[in-house]
C-alpha cells in the first residue's frame, strides 16, 4: 500500500472525526474539545486563531501518523484492515490513549493554569459524554481509515 494512499486516508478520517468532534462540542453534547486542548498545550493560550490552529495541525499530523501505525500493525499481522478491524484497531487505540491522557495532562500549562479542563483518564474530565464522545471518535476514525483505504 503506498505512502500517499495512506496519508490521504488518515487526514480525510482524521478530518471527518475532528468535525463531528467539534459539531458534539458546539451543540453542547461535551466540552471535550482536542482541539483547543492540544492549541494551548502547544501556545499557552485557550483560544485565539494561533492557538486553534496549531490544535487543529497537530491533530491532523496525528491522524496522519496513526493511519502508518495502524496499516503496519495490520499487516505485521496479516490483519485485514477492514472497517470493523479498524473500528477494532480505534478502540485499542481508544484504550492505550485514554490511559495515558494523565500524563498529558501533567505535561500541559494550561491544565495547571486552569485554562482549559483535565482530559483526565478516558477524557473523564469532561464527563461521561466526553468518554463517549472520546471513544466514539476514535473508533470512527479507525473504521474510516480502513474505508478509505
Amino acid at each position: 500500500m503506498g505512502a500517499l494512499c495512506v496519508a490521504k486516508a488518515g487526514l480525510m478520517a482524521g478530518i471527518i472525526m475532528g468535525i463531528i468532534a467539534m459539531m458534539l462540542n458546539m451543540m453542547k453534547v461535551t466540552t471535550l474539545d482536542l482541539t483547543q486542548y492540544i492549541g494551548c498545550m502547544l501556545t499557552g493560550q485557550k483560544s485565539g486563531a494561533v492557538s486553534m490552529a496549531a490544535g487543529l495541525v497537530v491533530h491532523l499530523i496525528m491522524s496522519v501518523v496513526f493511519a502508518f501505525i495502524y496499516v503496519w500493525i495490520a499487516e505485521y499481522l496479516a490483519i485485514p484492515l477492514s472497517p470493523t478491524n479498524g473500528a477494532l484497531f480505534g478502540l485499542i487505540h481508544s484504550i492505550i490513549g485514554g490511559i495515558m491522557m494523565p500524563l498529558m495532562d501533567s505535561m500541559n500549562n494550561c491544565v495547571s493554569k486552569s485554562k482549559v479542563k483535565a482530559m483526565r483518564m478516558f477524557a473523564q474530565g469532561h464527563d461521561s459524554a466526553g468518554t463517549i464522545t472520546y471513544f466514539g471518535i476514535h473508533i470512527l476514525y479507525g473504521a474510516l481509515l480502513a474505508m478509505f483505504l
